[in-house]
């Protein structure tokens, strides 16, 4: 009969305490390419209230070099104000997402969560945003979880998710845990897989990721209903979205992909329409059609 220690090393879990992750408070952006006290050589400088402050987030096909907006990033490595304890007497908004949330390559009055609360019908808010590039949604929820186990449940709660394939898993050579940002793609077509995370391409399958993103998604709907939190959320990926319009029934979903943003008109003469300054994420014509998405569904609701 085989024993438990035959399938995993209880030595090993001895050493969870090494492991920040494993702390029920940790909130994080799940990769040592964002910045952290472990890791800071691309900051340009700490401001007098110990915010990271850099214009270069590591892009690598930008179009402006010279670049006229700086990332302001908070102890915990988002770009967001610090996080504290929840204000009662404010409307207090969670946002999240991955890179194109973050706004890579994107000052912060051009990020989708700007917009939102430019527009919002409350204007006596605090915002804390968790957007984090790389991220999935299994880092994203955790975070909110963590989020409110540390600082009070807030108002409302806003995410665009990525792709289904990403996770956040242990790293066997850096003995850390880090981002997994594969595409669905490079997943399901063994001919492109990259060797990173190599036992996850592996045993990648389609079907699990998906399960894996709605009971998440499900459990994260139930919480926010039971503690009275208004949550809308939407995907980045057209894929996903076809998926869960037609095939997964979900509570909470705002669509937001499906109109033809080179239709929009620039009324307003944003910068970076139609890409971001390091052309490889969507530009302002997505974050202000995705926050008045946001918007319409609040009023709505």
């Amino acid at each position: 009969m085989l024993h438990m220690n035959d399938f995993y090393s209880l030595e090993n879990f001895k050493k969870l305490s090494v492991f920040e992750e494993y702390n029920p408070t940790w909130i994080g952006p799940g990769s040592e390419r964002v910045w952290s006290s472990k890791n800071n050589q691309d900051i340009s400088y700490y401001d007098l209230d110990g915010y990271y402050i850099t214009k270069d987030v590591g892009d690598k096909k930008i179009i402006n070099k010279n670049i006229n907006f700086e990332y302001k990033i908070n102890k915990h490595g988002f770009r967001s104000q610090h996080f504290k304890n929840v204000n009662t007497n404010k409307i207090s908004v969670l946002t999240s997402g991955c890179s194109q949330s973050f706004g890579e390559g994107m000052p912060e009055t051009l990020r989708w969560q700007y917009f939102l609360l430019n527009d919002f019908i409350d204007k006596n808010v605090d915002h804390f945003d968790m957007a984090a590039m790389g991220a999935s949604s299994r880092l994203i929820i955790r975070n909110i979880f963590t989020f409110i186990r540390n600082y009070g449940k807030p108002n409302y709660i806003f995410i665009v998710f990525p792709d289904i394939a990403r996770n956040f898993m242990f790293h066997d050579n850096n003995k850390c845990f880090q981002n997994v940002t594969y595409h669905t793609k490079s997943l399901t077509n063994r001919s492109i897989m990259t060797p990173h995370y190599t036992r996850y391409a592996l045993g990648f399958h389609e079907h699990d990721a998906m399960m894996s993103f709605v009971e998440d998604v499900w459990a994260l709907e139930q919480f926010c209903e039971l503690t009275n939190i208004k949550l809308f959320w939407t995907t980045q990926d057209s894929r996903l979205e076809e998926l869960i319009i037609n095939n997964i029934k979900v509570k909470n979903f705002v669509v937001t992909n499906n109109k033809d943003l080179t239709q929009l008109e620039n009324i307003n003469n944003l910068e970076y329409w139609d890409i971001a300054n390091d052309n490889a994420h969507r530009g302002s014509s997505w974050t202000s059609y995705v926050a008045k998405k946001f918007i319409e569904q609040v009023l709505n609701d």
